[in-house]
């Protein structure tokens, strides 16, 4: 997860709307949760939850540490939103699915 190589860096709103458009060519659906931090801002929450979802998905540090984990099709999100939030003791943002990237790059700008 490249994205995750130096801690403190956080994907700039240029680099999200890429990395969405990408994601999105490669699945066709966006499937994805949006996490509040609620710790520090120094990117260790979202290396901790890129090392406990693995393969299932990509996590993209937005700002003030907020991940946001980009699920493989299928992959059951509101489940693992759930069981995020009662392991890392933190709430879901936003959980959704979406066939358009411009969709999906809106909700998360919202928030981001």
């Amino acid at each position: 997860m490249g994205l995750l190589s130096k801690a403190a860096n956080f994907v700039t709103p240029d680099s999200l709307e890429e990395i969405i458009s990408r994601y999105h060519e490669e699945n066709h659906t966006i499937n994805c949760i949006f996490l509040d931090n609620p710790g520090a801002e120094d990117g260790g929450f979202c290396k901790r939850i890129s090392e406990m979802i693995n393969s299932a998905g990509k996590v993209i540090p937005l700002s003030k540490g907020r991940p946001l984990i980009l699920l493989a099709p299928g992959m059951d999100r509101e489940l693992i939103a759930h069981r995020l939030s009662r392991i890392l003791k933190t709430a879901p943002l936003l959980s959704f699915e979406s066939d358009s990237p411009e969709k999906a790059i809106n909700s998360i700008k919202t928030l981001a």
